[in-house]
């Protein structure tokens, strides 16, 4: 047995003799030389990557839409305002104890489509009114965008890698949305008893002065009620957002093999948002239409977050390699306001798939 090991280590030896005479023949220059004038390359520890990014579950919303109370603001012969949408009704100056008036006035129409002389003995009187309403979410996946990223790897081991990881994104988001908006409004009808008959009422238009004699009213509503009624709002709605986005954080990498790798990172995520916001709106409520109003404005607003990715890559050589990646990112919700309207872009849940190339050294 001795003598078999022996025997083995005495042909390891010559073997390796061999080839290193060989290769002295060859060139003529010891190996010892070559090695040095050739040695293996260094670890890189320093990583450029530029990859293509795609943003999923980046929706936006539009808030606010709708809102009216007094929305037509009138003014009677005497320069007092309108204290229903269709109407007025003042206590009499003259009479303030009566418990009637003739300081009112009437336009004729209701929200519901009907006439004010509801023929029962009393004239409606109605104001409507509109918290706002708001669109569904509205998507618009994917969203384009780029990534530019630097890894500085700052130890190892026979199983890791670790070291920072910083990255600049940028993604516009432009979404336009030109679907009608519904759902309810409010209405408040007071009934006031008439005191004359309705064969012997004034036209639609009526207005009573404050102290001239006229057609009396009760002053106080014989009923209040408050009804529902639907409430459709038309128009468009648009935001354009530049989005640019900073990240930072450790990263841990495994290799596989001599070429793949698994990488993991999280970290702060920042973004700095300018956005433009333009809408124009008409208001159906009922049977009435509203003016129709519009607005623009320019935005900016610097969001605060995390993020945490996983990764996966492929050397090509020794400096290049492809990779493809998952991000996920919480920099909460982005709001801009115009006129009392907004635009809302979330970017609480976002989801981005990254694919690039790396070069290091």
């Amino acid at each position: 047995m001795n003598n078999r090991v022996l025997l083995s280590c005495v042909v390891s030896l010559s073997t390796i003799a061999i080839f290193h005479v060989v290769g002295e023949e060859e060139t003529g220059i010891p190996m010892a030389v070559k090695l040095a004038k050739n040695p293996p390359p260094a670890e890189a520890l320093n990583r450029f990557g530029l990859s293509y990014r795609m943003g999923f579950n980046v929706p936006v919303s539009f808030r606010n839409f709708g809102r009216f109370s007094m929305p037509n603001p009138r003014h009677n012969l005497d320069g007092a305002a309108y204290n229903f949408d269709n109407g007025y009704v003042y206590p009499d100056a003259g009479t303030p104890n009566s418990g009637t008036t003739h300081y009112w006035g009437y336009t004729g129409s209701t929200y519901n489509g009907g006439s004010q002389l509801s023929g029962n003995g009393t004239i409606l009187m109605q104001r409507a009114s509109s918290p706002g309403l708001s669109s569904g979410t509205s998507e618009d996946d994917p969203q384009s965008g780029v990534e530019l990223t630097y890894n500085r790897e700052l130890g190892r081991n026979n199983t890791f890698r670790w070291g920072l990881e910083a990255g600049f994104n940028f993604m516009n988001v432009n979404l336009a949305d030109s679907h009608p908006i519904t759902g309810n409004a409010s209405l408040l009808t007071d009934a006031f008893p008439l005191l004359v008959s309705e064969g012997l009422m004034p036209p639609a238009g009526y207005q009573g002065r404050k102290n001239s004699p006229g057609v009396v009213i009760g002053v106080t509503p014989q009923s209040s009620t408050e009804s529902a009624i639907p409430e459709i709002v038309g128009g468009s709605r648009k935001l354009d957002a530049d989005i640019y986005g900073l990240r930072l954080g450790p990263y841990l990498e495994i290799p596989l093999s001599s070429r793949f790798s698994v990488g993991f990172s999280g970290g702060l995520s920042l973004a700095e948002i300018n956005s433009d916001f333009q809408f124009t709106e008409t208001i159906h409520a009922g049977s009435v239409t509203l003016p129709s109003t519009q607005g623009s404005g320019s935005h900016n607003d610097l969001l605060v977050g995390g993020y945490v990715e996983g990764n996966i890559s492929c050397a090509l050589n020794h400096s290049t390699g492809v990779f493809a990646g998952v991000q996920f990112q919480d920099l909460g919700q982005y709001v801009q306001s115009v006129n009392g309207r907004d635009a809302v872009l979330d970017l609480s849940k976002s989801v981005f798939v990254t694919l690039g190339i790396s070069y290091s050294f």
